[in-house]
């Protein structure tokens, strides 16, 4: 009976060794791990399934992700992944950039040689279209109509058609290179919002992607203000204006030159935590002087539906005024963007140079995507299990 029991208790011990292996080594590592592969599997399961390069030729290699320090009152950058592609003869580069668990986009650039395509192309619009097909089955994302608004394009010509809530619009020489871009842009009530945009060179070898669909969700749509009125709006709203110089030295009573007025019906996820979009005017009042600080005018930005000023900056000369310490930043609006270059991993605002002396409330959402359901149902019982004998140690 002893000899059984000492049996027993070797096996209980052996048993649970094992449990702690297979359940809680993987909270450490395998969970630490999907984490910082993301990014990197999103990545490459766009160079796998679309990219169109014959990667059979290819010995690839990847690194990132990486992300430069973040910009004072911005989100967080995207992660930037690049991919090396080798062959003899032929060096490729593809940067990625993944926002929200979302490929949002992608640069090829030839380091040396020329790209291996995957096959050979009647032209840039027959590339164009099999890029897209390819690209719907990775995003899942219907895309038919876009697909179909190549059927009778002239690639040779610059062009802009609206076809219903779809502006589609095809440039030539981008950024002064001999390049052909295809631009899908949904837009309602004079705005623009979600975009898909795709480039290639002449030859119909794939330059850039852009597409921020799955990024950004569309908010109220609603335009209620006219640019007249939102002059109107920014103006009453700088009369009783004022900004800082000094805790004692405040400089309002602003005279505006009116007929150097711009208005801009545009559309920003500002604040930047939020992934919804909404349409604004962005109003630049210009001023009959320059004030203290360098000031020569502001940026002012009004809701479309409501009138609400919810920004207001200051324009000054040589950069961002020095006695500012908000950090905030204006919105960026979204349609600015352009997949043609490479990608820029650093959020620039359009304007001049701007400063706040009144930001919004912040507003919080997130996306989350689970690449690794089984890594993190293991975790989830291994934190479970853990926590359960951490409390009841607690209670003894």
């Amino acid at each position: 009976m002893w000899v059984y029991l000492m049996i027993e208790k070797k096996l209980y011990k052996v048993l649970m060794e094992l449990i702690i292996v297979l359940i809680v080594t993987p909270i450490v590592f395998p969970l630490a791990f999907a984490v910082e592969s993301t990014s990197q599997d999103i990545a490459m399961r766009f160079i796998q399934e679309v990219l169109p390069v014959d990667l059979s030729k290819y010995s690839i290699s990847v690194t990132g992700p990486s992300q430069p320090p973040s910009v004072l009152g911005m989100p967080p950058l995207p992660d930037e992944i690049r991919v090396t592609l080798n062959s003899v003869g032929s060096t490729l580069e593809a940067i990625c950039l993944i926002r929200n668990n979302v490929l949002g986009s992608c640069h090829l650039s030839t380091r040396a040689g020329q790209v291996i395509s995957d096959k050979q192309y009647v032209d840039v619009v027959d590339a164009a279209r099999s890029f897209l097909e390819r690209y719907q089955n990775y995003t899942k994302i219907d895309s038919t109509d876009m697909i179909g608004m190549l059927a009778n394009v002239d690639a040779t010509k610059n062009s802009t058609v609206l076809m219903g809530n779809t502006k589609f619009t095809v440039s030539n020489y981008v950024w002064g290179t001999e390049k052909t871009r295809f631009s899908w842009v949904y837009s309602e009530n004079g705005a623009d919002y979600t975009k898909l945009e795709v480039g290639f060179q002449k030859n119909g070898v794939f330059d850039a992607l852009f597409d921020d669909r799955a990024i950004y969700s569309i908010g109220d749509t609603t335009v209620n203000v006219t640019d007249k009125q939102a002059i109107d709006i920014a103006m009453e709203y700088l009369k009783t204006y004022s900004y800082s110089m000094s805790e004692d030295w405040k400089v309002s009573g602003f005279n505006i030159t009116e007929d150097r007025t711009t208005t801009e019906l545009l559309t920003t996820n500002y604040p930047k935590t939020s992934t919804v979009l909404n349409p604004y005017w962005s109003i630049n009042l210009y001023l009959n002087k320059v004030y203290p600080g360098s000031v020569h005018g502001f940026m002012i930005c009004i809701w479309a539906n409501s009138g609400e000023v919810f920004y207001c900056g200051q324009l000054a000369y040589g950069g961002v005024d020095p006695t500012d310490t908000s950090g905030s930043a204006p919105p960026e609006p979204t349609s600015e963007s352009d997949p043609s270059p490479e990608p820029s991993v650093v959020d620039v605002p359009p304007q001049e140079s701007s400063i706040t002396d009144n930001p919004p409330p912040e507003n919080t959402s997130a996306t989350t995507d689970i690449l690794y359901p089984a890594a993190i149902a293991i975790a989830v019982i291994g934190l479970t299990v853990a926590s359960a004998a951490v409390l009841k140690k607690r209670k003894k």
